[in-house]
């Protein structure tokens, strides 16, 4: 039904005559330039409404769409087109209803795409839904001005300027949802958004110059797939964000989350320049400490492939659990932990580090009282696992086989623990105390064919039931890795 004017006001009161005492009914409104009974402009459908009211907008006759700058202060507005957005590497549909950045009324001869201007829509109400539009050749596709819980949905953005999505820390959109969404070479961050409560999901991102970025607490950000960026990454920045099952190829960075309780889960990054995963667990993410964590989880992430001398994983924090992850041919460390009292189990590790510096392994640990139990690292550049420096750390229950110069190596630390770990093939020494690690507990690991099992230059407190077939806690090591 599509009604305004005297006809809106007589079917409203109507109903209202029918609806219980209090209740009021929302009108639809049609959108279109020639057709009768429509209103010609969407602002002038905005204008006309009232809060909660539908406005549905049907595709311009003209193939450049609707080009306007639409300002939405009404509280609970849905507007929306005609068709459906989807994206695929291959393919892409959007809907057929176009607003267009190009030729508006605050610039009748140009495109503002690539230049700061007015977005395509301003959203100051509270509630607002934005669905089913193609939005291009803006600014800022939509910027949400100090409105909370607004829903964009089933929307392509295709080559906006400045970007697709646009709120700010003076004005943040507590609650925004962006869903089911295509972005298309984007200028600028596709999705750039601050407020507590943001959801971003199931959204599509191809060939973009960055990505998104949310700074806001209890942020969630899931199967959200990104084809291709040059200079962007998926950035969290707020404590207890869920960033789950995203796919990411081809990209400039991979995930980063910053803030207390992230839950980082079933992520697949493939073919980064820079990091393919990193967590700060901090409590000021703008101050970041590491033990002010107090805790959170990185599970059964895939990470395959990265250019730059930079971890598979960096996790930076206290009281973490790192488990089940998959990273393989990170340059620098597979995974890297910075922090006390780390959980780090069940990961596999394949071709990590290409450098001889201490830090170039497949599993690097820097801190105290971390727990690295039941791990599979594989042909590691240098050294399969690694206590860098650190306090009463125990590796236990590891398969370390094929690094180039070593299996486990203790660098620098006290009362540290290597037990249990399966130790082969190995190009250098199974199991290296080194000369700063002292107290070290070496006990019922299995170590073959290494060049040398077991090695020591360090002190040794316990060291039984081990099953080698040279060296030992006497034997010196001999092929040393550079400590930077």
């Amino acid at each position: 039904m599509r009604v305004f004017g005297t006809t809106r006001l007589l079917i409203a009161t109507a109903v209202a005559c029918a609806l219980p005492m209090g209740g009021a009914a929302a009108a639809t409104l049609c959108v279109h330039p020639t057709k009768s009974g429509c209103i010609a402009t969407i602002q002038g459908a905005v204008d006309a409404a009232d809060p909660d009211d539908e406005i549905k907008v049907l595709p311009h006759p003209d193939i450049r769409g609707y080009r306007e700058n639409v300002s939405v202060a009404k509280q609970g507005l849905e507007i929306f087109g005609v068709g459906k957005a989807s994206g695929a590497a291959q393919r892409q549909t959007c809907p057929k209803t176009v607003v267009d950045g190009c030729e508006t009324g605050s610039n009748p001869t140009t495109c503002r795409s690539n230049e700061d201007g007015d977005p395509a829509f301003l959203v100051t109400g509270d509630g607002v839904t934005i669905r089913n539009l193609t939005i291009r050749h803006s600014s800022d596709a939509v910027t949400v001005d100090g409105a909370a819980d607004v829903t964009i949905s089933q929307t392509c953005f295709i080559n906006n300027g400045s970007g697709g999505v646009y709120s700010s820390d003076l004005s943040p959109s507590p609650g925004l949802t962006v869903e089911r969404s295509v972005f298309q070479n984007g200028d600028g961050h596709d999705i750039a958004v601050e407020g507590d409560g943001i959801t971003v999901t199931r959204n599509s991102f191809f060939v973009s110059d960055d990505i998104l970025i949310i700074r806001g607490d209890d942020a969630v950000v899931t199967r959200n797939l990104v084809e291709a960026s040059n200079d962007g990454e998926l950035e969290v920045k707020g404590h207890d964000a869920v960033v789950q099952q995203n796919i990411m190829r081809n990209t400039e960075a991979g995930v980063r989350v910053v803030g207390q309780n992230p839950d980082v889960q079933d992520n697949q990054v493939s073919q980064v320049d820079d990091i393919l995963l990193e967590v700060d667990c901090v409590a000021d993410p703008d101050d970041p400490q590491p033990d002010t964590c107090t805790g959170g989880l990185i599970a059964g992430n895939k990470l395959v492939g990265q250019a730059d001398e930079l971890p598979g994983i960096d996790a930076f924090g206290g009281n973490l659990t790192i488990r089940g992850n998959t990273v393989e041919k990170a340059i620098e460390e597979g995974i890297l932990v910075e922090g006390d009292g780390n959980v780090v189990e069940d990961n596999r590790v394949v071709r990590a580090g290409t450098e001889n510096f201490a830090k170039h392994a497949g599993i690097v640990v820097d801190g105290d009282g971390n727990q690295i139990r039941n791990n599979q690292v594989r042909l590691s550049g240098l050294v399969g696992i690694q206590v860098l420096i650190g306090d009463s750390n125990t590796i236990e229950g590891n398969e370390v086989v094929g690094s180039g110069r070593g299996g486990i190596w203790v660098v620098e630390g006290d009362g540290n623990t290597v037990d249990g770990n399966t130790v082969k093939d190995n190009h250098g020494e199974g199991i290296a105390n080194g000369s700063l690690a002292t107290n070290t507990d070496i006990d019922a690991n299995r170590l073959s064919n290494n060049r040398t099992d077991v090695c020591n230059d360090g002190t040794v407190d316990s060291f039984t039931g081990n099953v080698f077939e040279s060296g030992g806690d006497t034997t010196a090591c001999v092929v040393q890795v550079i400590v930077p």
